[in-house]
């Protein structure tokens, strides 16, 4: 399967970017023209060029709901308000997390909206 590949790709780049010594230099919300972005410090770098591409591929909005509705019950609250914000079914997302009806998720939904102070009516 071409998504495990890539994957897999992304996890051998990761180790290498871990043991690097510019690791802890870049600030991840840095605008990238800001000298401590990723693509000014890492920009030239092959294994970031080959990081960056492999997550192209992967950052299809489809390979993303399908990738984060398999981790299941580890979906975090912020995952699944992603999921529902990119346009993923709420049967998915219930399938996803092993609740039985649509009724364990739409108090799963209450609960995250009323931890984040959210107004809540019902989830429909």
């Amino acid at each position: 399967m071409a998504k495990k590949r890539l994957f897999r790709e992304i996890s051998r780049c990761f180790k290498v970017c871990d043991a690097c010594p510019m690791n802890g230099q870049v600030i991840s919300d840095a605008a990238p023209e800001e000298p401590n972005s990723y693509q000014s410090v890492c920009g030239k770098c092959p294994i970031y060029k080959r990081m960056r591409s492999a997550g192209a591929e992967l950052w299809e909005k489809d390979t993303n709901i399908e990738f984060l509705l398999s981790k299941g019950k580890k979906l975090t609250a912020d995952e699944v308000l992603y999921l529902l914000e990119q346009g993923a079914t709420k049967k998915s997302i219930q399938h996803a997390l092993g609740f039985s009806n649509p009724k364990q998720l739409n108090g799963f939904l209450n609960a995250i909206y009323q931890s984040k102070g959210w107004k809540t009516d019902k989830v429909m």
